[in-house]
């Protein structure tokens, strides 16, 4: 799977960040339930947020339901890669 991807454009993912973006996917999450749904720690998954960030794949928004906590959302190129 991976391979396909990066045949399609997508060269700048790693194996460990496809575990983030797999279905369902993280679009809309909190990042704590994900960690949790993923079976990682927030620590690693939150590294993992950052490069993806970086890559220009996803964004971490405040939540407008509660302003502590924040959601995922995908951007143009995170929805291409979906």
């Amino acid at each position: 799977m991976l391979a396909r991807v990066q045949e399609r454009g997508f060269a700048d993912l790693d194996l460990a960040h496809m575990s983030v973006l797999l279905y369902p996917g993280p679009q809309g999450a909190r990042p704590t339930d994900l960690a949790a749904r993923l079976g990682m720690t927030k620590q690693a998954l939150n590294y993992l947020l950052r490069e993806l960030e970086r890559l220009g794949y996803l964004e971490r928004a405040f939540d407008p339901r509660d302003r502590r906590a924040r959601r995922i959302a995908l951007t143009g190129r995170g929805l291409a890669l979906a």
